[in-house]
């Protein structure tokens, strides 16, 4: 499995060129927009952190699209391929709060690569 996503992530970074632009960068999620260099395939790859600690990885999941993504458990992201629209990203985990991006538009031949830092969420599980 590790040596499908390391695959993954080599096609995305391999082919692509240079970033386009950095749409955002905040608090919750760092999105950097690529281009590839077959200008056709589409791509979003997320990778999920902690807040407090911005450079240690953990584990999350997001929802495309009101569709569940899988999620890795070996803490490194899934490139998932899409085709171009316009998209709705939500991430977050159970003890820890949700980020949403809304209206996230993706050309043909675009790579989106989200960093999301995902915040402590203090309210209990079970009322």
């Amino acid at each position: 499995m590790r040596i499908f996503l390391t695959i993954g992530l080599i096609i995305i970074f391999g082919c692509s060129n240079k970033i386009t632009r950095n749409l955002y960068t905040g608090g919750k999620f760092k999105l950097n927009h690529y281009k590839t260099k077959d200008n056709f395939s589409a791509k979003i790859l997320c990778d999920f952190y902690h807040f407090e600690f911005k450079n240690e990885k953990t584990i999350g999941v997001m929802n495309i699209n009101g569709v569940l993504m899988p999620t890795p458990t070996d803490y490194n992201g899934i490139p998932v391929n899409v085709l171009p629209g316009t998209f709705k990203i939500e991430s977050g985990f159970l003890g820890k709060k949700w980020t949403v991006i809304e209206n996230l538009k993706i050309n043909a031949g675009d790579s989106v690569v989200i960093k999301f830092y995902l915040e402590d969420d203090d309210r209990p599980l079970i009322d």
